[in-house]
């Protein structure tokens, strides 16, 4: 039997979970401590331990964002995050997804404006890395497809892959930042990136896309015939090299199938 003036249960746990993001706010009661006559002591150190143990699985998830703002930094603009963005979900490999909208509102990193979009590349390398498994299509196997079926491909596309196109060099800026080079070289209007995650096998991928290829690999993800999605592309990039395209996605592991529509 519940004792008498205890809460409900949902209650109580709105009312633990909102003090442990807010330190201002008291103990919930009737939360006590059988080995202290105050209980926001014990109550702190919990707290503390909750908002390490998060800010250390953000700094797991964005390195690459830990390095250009530091680690101090990135620790209180971690806390930050976590007081807007608490765990929805117990499983932590699904935490930290809104991070980049999050730095793109963050007033103090204006002159950063480049930071959403490496945070982005660094959430589809998570996402990567998690995604189901899949065999990748080889070019054998495209040759069974008459010349004349060609335009009406539609292509499916590994589960772990991300597309991502950026008006900074995000990917260059990332990769510098992995390796731990000096990013004094990398200019922000040395012009944009389009970029691909993809874990065809054991290892996750970042791949340089070529003009038009994000244009090209969206449109396919929306399910768009080969033939249309070329269009799509040509028409954002004359340039737009459909052979060039097709090889690359084949040799980094990005289809997984194909289907030819109706003449």
């Amino acid at each position: 039997m519940k004792p008498p003036n205890w809460p409900n249960w949902n209650e109580l746990q709105h009312s633990f979970a909102k003090a442990l993001s807010t330190p201002s706010l008291r103990v919930p009661p009737p939360i006590t401590s059988e080995q202290s006559p105050r209980p926001e002591k014990r109550f702190n150190i919990y707290r503390n331990n909750v908002f390490a143990s998060l800010i250390e699985v953000l700094a797991g998830r964005y390195p690459a964002i830990e390095t250009l703002v530091g680690e101090e930094y990135f620790a209180a603009l971690a806390k930050a995050f976590i007081r807007a963005h608490p765990p929805r979900n117990p499983v932590m490999i699904t935490y930290g997804g809104a991070f980049p909208n999050f730095l793109e509102q963050f007033e103090p990193l204006a002159d950063l404006p480049y930071l959403p979009d490496v945070a982005r590349l660094e959430w589809a390398w998570n996402t990567a890395y998690y995604a189901a498994d899949a065999t990748p299509l080889s070019p054998q196997d495209l040759t069974i497809v008459a010349p004349d079926e060609i335009a009406r491909l539609v292509l499916q596309l590994h589960p772990s892959l991300s597309i991502l196109n950026s008006p900074f060099p995000a990917r260059s800026i990332w990769q510098a930042s992995i390796d731990g080079k000096d990013l004094s070289g990398l200019k922000l209007d040395q012009g944009g990136e389009e970029s691909a995650v993809v874990r065809p096998y054991r290892h996750v991928n970042v791949i340089a896309l070529p003009n038009g290829a994000s244009v090209f690999l969206n449109a396919i993800k929306q399910g768009a015939p080969l033939g249309v999605a070329v269009e799509q592309a040509m028409s954002h990039d004359m340039s737009f090299d459909f052979q060039a395209n097709l090889t690359g996605l084949l040799s980094n592991g990005m289809l997984t199938g194909f289907t030819v529509t109706p003449a």
